[in-house]
């Protein structure tokens, strides 16, 4: 059933286009439909095709930041989640913003595979390695944030296909930047902090019992990492 609006005003010189792919209104105009009054400012609205069928960057970041709001929501009712889940229509983060042992216990490895494949592709590249500013130079952010998504649905493959060490490190540093829980607790962290009051042999062995707290797949995701660099 079509929608007609009741009463339509509008206020100053209005140039409104409408090619099929884009719409521009340049003034202000107030629009009455059953009885719920709409002010739209020219300037502020612009809404072309492309921009529905393919997202932009900042896009997709708009959409990532308001699906975090929806979990953090739902995170407190564990009940509507918990149903959300069963029938499908919520699917929690895979790999960007999940845990080392709860991706790790989804690829079935002591070692999430993400992490696995990608600093092995880095390390196996002689010029790779070898690059200046590895790890300190940025990539390209929205090439970066395609991947994650490709990433997160489980495109693996597409990792091959990037030729640009700084993109493959620019998903390293987020990968870890976004984790629930970093890959080393604070509480170990703290514990590591105050061996700086012991003394000789001590700190070796110590350590080594601090480390060996830490969860089998943050431990071995410590080791690879440590190998890799």
């Amino acid at each position: 059933k079509s929608f007609q609006p009741e009463t339509v005003q509008e206020k100053g010189n209005e140039d409104l286009h409408d090619s099929g792919v884009e719409v521009k209104a340049r003034s202000t105009r107030s629009v009455s439909m059953s009885g719920i009054q709409l002010d739209e400012s020219a300037e502020s609205n612009r809404l072309t095709i492309s921009d529905s069928l393919f997202p932009t960057a900042v896009e997709k970041g708009r959409r990532r930041r308001a699906k975090e709001k929806i979990i953090n929501f739902f995170l407190l009712h564990k009940e509507i989640l918990e149903k959300l889940m069963k029938r499908g229509i919520f699917r929690p983060s895979r790999v960007f913003g999940s845990t080392i042992p709860a991706i790790a216990k989804s690829d079935g490895a002591s070692v999430p595979v993400f992490l696995t494949n990608i600093l092995s592709q880095i390390a196996t590249n002689p010029a790779y390695m070898s690059t200046e500013g590895l790890y300190r130079q940025n990539g390209n952010l929205a090439t970066i944030q395609t991947l994650r998504f490709d990433i997160e649905n489980g495109h693996l493959a597409k990792l091959e296909m990037v030729k640009n060490v700084h993109i493959l490190t620019g998903l390293v540093k987020l990968f870890f930047r976004e984790l629930k829980e970093p890959l080393i607790s604070w509480s170990t962290v703290e514990e590591l902090v105050s061996l700086t009051e012991a003394e000789g042999d001590q700190v070796m062995s110590k350590m080594e019992i601090i480390i060996n707290k830490l969860h089998q797949s943050n431990r071995s995701s410590l080791h690879a990492v440590l190998d890799h660099l």
